[in-house]
């Protein structure tokens, strides 16, 4: 299954979703089965981490990972176990005075970070190969587990109700945010806005603190910008269910 709009690449994960989802059946009786022991949930985590570390090594050409097809599939597969397993032992991995700490999960995702930035450098040097920038990689997939036990950690600190409640309703729009970011972005190059930053950042600044500004600024608008769109479209809904509710009392 590849994406068919072309101009909307950033949207490859989706239909990875439904490939799992047509395969949703058989997928939920091999966690069922693996649930039922924790020896057996251990060897899948084993084996399934050997598995993307040896295909790193062979810098993708083992399993031919990727956005589409199969290839996209097996490891989103894996990934959705990964978390799964995480979340019903998430508890029990928290207890321990070290990992309950939302500082070492930030710590283990900018290392891992630094480390997939040293193998690309090298990269760049050698092969040219980008393999260690993606998501179906070793280390894609040890980032996403520090990620998701930071957020656990840290909801497990943060005993401020409104606080927490603020941080599922911001939750609640990423989803779309990701959605209307990409348009939204190449609309902000088409009208010429990006050109004009990039002017006004250039006269104060070169190099590696130019690169820096640049990504924060536009990472800043471009996210601003799409969480402005998506309350808007959500109020549209809001006041269209409004509407045709009352009409249909």
């Amino acid at each position: 299954m590849r994406n068919p709009i072309g101009s909307l690449i950033h949207l490859w994960y989706l239909y990875i979703y439904i490939l799992v989802m047509l395969t949703f059946s058989v997928l939920q009786s091999f966690v069922d089965y693996i649930d039922e022991n924790i020896d057996r949930q251990k060897l899948f985590m084993v084996i399934s981490i050997i598995m993307f570390v040896w295909n790193d090594i062979t810098k993708n050409e083992l399993f031919c990972f990727s956005h589409e097809g199969i290839g996209g599939m097996i490891p989103a597969t894996i990934e959705i176990i990964w978390g799964h397993l995480l979340f019903i032992h998430k508890d029990r991995l928290l207890e321990g005075k070290v990992f309950k700490k939302p500082f070492i999960w930030v710590s283990g995702f900018l290392g891992l970070n630094l480390f997939r930035s040293a193998v690309q450098l090298y990269e760049y040097k050698t092969s040219g190969s980008e393999f260690v920038l993606f998501w179906y990689t070793a280390i894609g997939l040890l980032c996403s587990m520090c990620l998701m036990f930071f957020a656990f950690s840290f909801m497990r600190c943060v005993k401020n109700k409104k606080f927490n409640n603020a941080i599922r309703k911001l939750g609640s729009y990423t989803f779309l945010v990701y959605l209307v970011h990409f348009p939204l972005s190449a609309f902000i190059g088409r009208i010429g806005l990006r050109e004009i930053i990039t002017n006004c950042i250039g006269r104060i600044s070169t190099g590696v603190v130019f690169d820096m500004l640049y990504t924060l600024i536009m990472m800043t608008m471009v996210f601003v910008l799409s969480l402005l769109v998506v309350c808007f479209i959500k109020f549209i809904v809001r006041r269209t269910q409004i509407l045709y509710g009352s009409k249909l009392k």
